[in-house]
């Protein structure tokens, strides 16, 4: 097993139903579908949790506090082909994912859930022959081609306009949107055939000029930044002078998509929990024009009853309960068996009242909050 990895997001679509007999134990996730596989998604839960993977494309995910009923299941017309919840010695749950013609492609930490997503193979591979998920050359990329004992063929060279390069005795060579290993193996083949008992090809690109990425919001240095390859996520933001101590905990990429008919869809907004990324935990491989946006600190507020009523920045996960001691507690006057918390869900406000002594007694869970949330403690009746 070897701990994980790279995440791409992805855009999550409508649920997919798992099969269940009567009796049995509830499952611990629910499966989404998406336009290119699925997204396994656990609700509700801590983050006290370790991702890993196997050889075998297998994803084991470990909680050291969620408890889950033992089980085991095949699955049919899912990602996965099944599933199985053991429940090791030491306390937690270990959910292992079993997917079929599908490789992980994403860990998205939101709003108390965790999913991992799923994709088909030929997607993640590119869907042509060249399986690696490699930097492709583009237009204007300087490349340093090196023939071992020909220095007649060894060359720098720029990738024109029309995607080709000029190379000697073969003449035109489509290089753009190949991967270097690929130019590498075709070159080191054409000039085998006709011109040299096997030759030794090396393929370098030495100047990015091609494809680009945008990082915008809390960076010390916002643009355009060349895409190399492997860049990754956390890279990016690191080539932007890093994050800002203004910056908030969500970071989005917006990536643009191509439907099947060719023209050009909304993009895809991917959501990450900057922990996750600073930890390793969940990071991307960037491509193309992606966009990166760090947020600002999203905050809650407060008011009435409480010892200092104001502005509290918003942590991943944090609860009223949590939020109230971060104001120093409740008054003796405040009315703890109505508690208005207002939201704005969309274009809308809506209004949840709160017995605060359930929640203090455990009765009823406590409530985790969201960005701009308010919390109006009253004053209790005589």
């Amino acid at each position: 097993m070897k701990s994980l990895l790279f995440p791409l997001g992805l855009l999550l679509a409508s649920s997919v139903a798992l099969a269940a007999e009567a009796g049995e134990a509830p499952q611990p996730f629910r499966i989404l579908s998406t336009p290119t596989g699925c997204a396994i998604t656990f609700d509700n839960v801590s983050d006290d949790y370790r991702i890993d993977t196997s050889v075998d494309g297998r994803v084991t995910v470990t909680f050291s506090k969620q408890q889950f009923s033992a089980q085991e299941h095949q699955l049919t017309d899912v990602c996965l082909s099944g599933f199985r919840v053991t429940r090791p010695s030491d306390g937690g749950s270990a959910v292992l994912l079993q997917p079929e013609g599908y490789d992980l492609s994403a860990v998205i930490r939101s709003s108390g859930s965790l999913k991992i997503a799923f994709e088909k193979a030929m997607v993640l591979a590119g869907g042509g022959g060249d399986t690696d998920k490699s930097y492709r050359i583009g237009v204007g990329d300087q490349l340093e081609i090196t023939v071992y004992q020909q220095p007649d063929l060894s060359k720098k060279i720029a990738v024109g306009a029309d995607g080709t390069i000029d190379y000697p005795l073969l003449g035109s060579v489509k290089a753009a949107g190949k991967s270097v290993r690929v130019l590498q193996e075709e070159l080191a083949t054409s000039l085998g055939k006709d011109f040299i008992v096997n030759p030794q090809v090396s393929v370098e690109v030495t100047n990015y000029k091609s494809q680009f990425v945008f990082v915008t919001g809390q960076v010390r240095n916002p643009g355009k930044y060349p895409l190399e390859g492997g860049t990754t996520l956390k890279d990016a933001i690191a080539l932007a002078g890093g994050i800002l101590p203004e910056a908030g905990y969500s970071i989005t990429v917006a990536r643009r998509t191509v439907g099947p008919d060719g023209t050009t869809r909304d993009p895809e907004k991917m959501s990450y929990s900057r922990n996750d990324i600073e930890s390793g935990l969940a990071n991307l491989d960037l491509k193309p024009s992606d966009v990166v946006t760090i947020a600002e600190k999203d905050y809650v507020y407060f008011q009435g009853e409480v010892h200092k009523p104001g502005r509290y920045e918003l942590r991943p996960g944090l609860t009223l309960m949590q939020a109230i001691s971060l104001a120093e507690g409740l008054t003796d006057w405040a009315n703890r068996k109505e508690i208005a918390l207002y939201r704005k869900v969309g274009s809308t406000d809506s209004k949840q009242t709160i017995n605060y002594k359930n929640v203090e007694k455990q009765k009823t869970p406590d409530v985790v909050l969201a960005p701009g949330d308010t919390v109006v403690v009253s004053r209790r009746s005589l």
